[in-house]
């Protein structure tokens, strides 16, 4: 089976969308991921246009692993 992998994919509101859903049922799961406590979507979305803006101006970086469902990725800082 070949995986091919996407560095930077485009910022589409489905993919924000996806990211933010990770992001709040991992913290929810109790992942360290810069919340404490249960959180919502309407407190981890300004979070994921951040790192919109910043993979946008090149700052840091996206790269979502293939799947199907489109529901897993990860943020990689940019140093």
């Amino acid at each position: 089976m070949d995986l091919t992998y996407r560095l930077d994919p485009e910022l589409t509101p489905g993919l924000l969308d996806r990211l933010t859903r990770l992001w709040v049922d991992v913290n929810n799961a109790g992942g360290a991921v810069g919340f404490v406590g249960t959180t919502s979507y309407e407190d981890v979305r300004p979070g994921v246009d951040g790192y919109a803006e910043s993979i946008a101006a090149g700052r840091h970086r996206l790269l979502p692993p293939p799947c199907s469902s489109g529901s897993i990725m990860t943020v990689q800082s940019q140093a």
